[in-house]
């Protein structure tokens, strides 16, 4: 979004139109009138900053700094013609980006109902200038926002907008030309062909596919709730996201769909106005992911699953109703302009699920050093923020209009205190973090050397065999042996049952970092959501080589040996 404040700019722009008197008349025009009229006066915040003499001949300027490096005579002449012609390629940039024309900008910020609040932000060029990618990347003529057409009543967070990836693709190239850096050079010419080979689609092709716009939704289901798996369980509700990209043709689905298609579990869907594929990942997540792709009503979808693309359809033909549809949307909507380019919409219940997790977090006992009321006040003194910003391109800029239950000058004064509180909690809580998965980790190994152990104990009453080479009638659980692809048991728990006197304690079958699974009372009562570890069973599993993988953690990666040695992995591997 075309929205790049800070709270020093807004200073700056405040201090600026301060103690103006009527009566003087500036002695060098600028655009303060045409950018202020767009402006909502009367409010906290309101200023505006002309630009035109710092832009005004940028790209110049730029350039000079390669006579200076070129009267180093330090710098190598090699390095020198390198920085020059780098120095060359940005100040070449800015001249074609238009941002040069950029007169001036504005900010206003006003309360315009006892929750409501507008915030406008404004850039200006002179009319009838604006070229170049600065100006129109993101966008030319204003439009009906069609992707608010598939915002859910469960929309957490949406954003969507105008992209002109051909125009940006060849002003980089255009660039890279005109620098005539072999490096880069090659880099340009290469790249088509790197990335057919990568995508097996046609750079050309791709581009000219693309309809302009790409979206993301993420949404909150409150009637479906999963588990964090932040040592102490936090629920929250259970979250999907959709990524829509607005197609000229079905390249990208085709493409998309086929690597899908090769997975022989994978659903497959041809409707009409609906084509999908989707394949579900086993992955040990705290809720279940469908790798989705999409295409109707010339979008290309990437979902978390096939319900997230359906709901988001049958909000856009009418069969249900859709975030657009309730009172308090269309109360931020009264405020703001009905076409554009781009918007942002941030929902209560978003905020309101952050809010909730820091709270569970702040509770927690490692976490009592940002326990102060300071923290406490300026994380949950206030309400769940939400809001919606659209932005558009006019014959003189951009527009950015904002709406929300969040006041523009009461969040510049808290920035700098919740600042503060961020660079303190960035500080400590990874310091916390990593103590505690370390305990954790450690804990881990300790639990899976009990269970190594336990393995040999029962070998050696059983022949130097393992459960799972003797036969039930035996006392083992040959016959219960169910291997997946990678040789690891998916039934685990039957083997820990035939073993529940070396074992001892259900507890030690749970990795202490595994809040998707929960230890059984007994063992009797032993089921697979009571075991976090797998066991590699099968013929080439022997105690006769020691260095033979018998156990797994999948969080933590470590793995443990027939010997009852465990090797340490790391949990991001």
């Amino acid at each position: 979004m075309k929205t790049p404040i800070t709270p020093l700019l807004i200073t700056v722009l405040t201090w600026a139109v301060a103690g103006s008197a009527a009566d003087l008349k500036p002695a060098r025009e600028t655009s303060f009138a045409e950018v202020t009229r767009q402006l909502d006066s009367g409010g906290s915040v309101y200023g505006y900053l002309a630009t035109d003499q710092w832009l005004a001949g940028l790209s110049t300027n730029v350039a000079q700094f390669s006579e200076f490096f070129a009267s180093l005579p330090e710098v190598p002449a090699a390095d020198r013609q390198k920085i020059q012609r780098a120095i060359g390629l940005a100040a070449h940039a800015i001249q074609k980006s238009g941002l040069e024309t950029l007169t001036g900008i504005g900010v206003s910020g006003i309360q315009i109902t006892p929750e409501l609040h507008r915030t406008k932000f404004i850039m200006h060029h002179p009319k009838g200038q604006g070229d170049g990618v600065f100006w129109n990347v993101t966008g030319n003529t204003p439009h009906a926002l069609e992707g608010l057409n598939l915002l859910t009543t469960n929309t957490a967070l949406a954003a969507f907008g105008d992209l002109d990836v051909p125009m940006l693709w060849n002003a980089i190239a255009e660039e890279i030309r005109h620098a005539q850096i072999p490096e880069l050079t090659q880099a340009l010419e290469e790249w088509p062909q790197k990335f057919e080979q990568g995508t097996k689609i046609s750079w050309s092709r791709f581009l000219a596919s693309l309809g302009g716009e790409i979206g993301l939704v993420l949404t909150l289901d409150e009637s479906r709730k999963i588990t964090l798996p932040l040592g102490q369980p936090v629920e929250m509700p259970e979250p999907g996201l959709l990524i829509a990209i607005k197609v000229k043709d079905d390249l990208l689905y085709e493409r998309v769909s086929s690597e899908l298609k090769k997975n022989s579990q994978a659903q497959i869907t041809d409707e009409s106005g609906l084509k999908m594929a989707s394949m579900r990942l086993p992955l040990p997540l705290p809720m279940e992911l469908h790798i989705t792709a999409a295409s109707s009503g010339g979008y290309l979808f990437l979902a978390t699953s096939p319900g997230v693309v359906r709901n988001a359809l049958e909000v856009r033909a009418g069969k249900q109703d859709g975030l657009t549809k309730s009172a308090a949307f269309a109360g931020l909507m009264k405020y703001l302009p009905a076409e554009g380019n781009q918007f942002f919409y941030a929902d209560r219940r978003f905020s309101g699920t952050i809010q909730a997790i820091q709270k569970e977090f702040l509770a927690r006992e490692d976490a009592k050093i940002l326990q102060s009321g300071l923290v406490q006040k300026y994380l949950f003194n206030k309400p769940p923020a939400f809001g919606l910003s659209i932005s558009r391109r006019t014959a003189t800029g951009w527009e950015t209009v904002s709406v929300g239950n969040q006041d523009s000058a009461t969040a510049l004064v808290a920035a700098p205190v919740v600042g503060a509180g961020a660079m303190m909690a960035a500080m400590v809580l990874p310091a916390l973090a990593k103590a505690k998965d370390r305990a954790q980790s450690i804990s881990c190994i300790n639990n899976m050397k009990q269970i190594g152990l336990a393995f040999r104990i029962w070998s050696s009453d059983n022949e130097d065999r393992f459960p799972f080479h003797v036969s039930k009638d035996k006392g083992g659980t040959l016959e219960l042996v169910e291997l997946n692809n990678g040789g690891y048991d998916l039934a685990s728990y039957r083997h820990f049952q035939v073993m529940s006197n070396e074992l001892n304690a259900p507890r030690i079958l749970v990795c202490p970092e595994d809040s998707s699974k929960k230890a059984a009372s007994d063992f009797g009562k032993l089921q697979p959501e009571n075991v976090s570890y797998l066991i590699r069973s099968g013929k080439d599993v022997v105690e006769t080589d020691p260095q033979s993988i018998l156990i797994y953690c999948p969080i933590h990666h470590h793995v443990g040996r027939t010997d009852g040695s465990v090797g340490a992995g790391k949990k991001n591997d």
